[in-house]
């Protein structure tokens, strides 16, 4: 091989060489950075279903206090309602008091959109 050949040649290998080098370098880098965007999605998404999560136990929890306090007001209703003559206004009119206290409390809050009451006739 001549001279002028072999230079060609090794001109070529180091160029090929260092073409290679800078794509595997490329890679590398790219690769981490899609790494790391991945991570940050994933960790976001993490924190949305956490949030999302939250609230609905948060809601949950609202609406299971306000079933418990419905439980009470039935009861109460029954109590009234049961021994209505037997009792007098001075010992019924705590549990008055309380009843309308828990409708307001139901009726003040804003998912609430309309509410109506019923009277049972017999």
């Amino acid at each position: 091989m001549k001279l002028k050949n072999k230079l060609s040649l090794m001109t070529l290998c180091i160029v090929i060489f260092i073409m290679t080098l800078s794509t595997v370098s490329v890679w590398v880098i790219i690769s981490q950075q899609n790494r790391e965007a991945s991570a940050d999605l994933i960790r976001k998404s993490f924190g949305v279903i956490k949030d999302d999560l939250s609230s609905k136990r948060e809601k949950l929890l609202a609406d299971s206090r306000q079933i418990a306090g419905l439980s009470d007001m039935n009861m109460k209703i029954e109590l009234l309602g049961g021994a209505e003559s037997v009792l007098s206004y001075a010992l019924t009119k705590n549990i008055y008091r309380d009843l309308s206290e828990m409708l307001s409390d139901d009726m003040l809050r804003p998912e609430l959109g309309t509410a109506r009451c019923f009277s049972r006739m017999e």
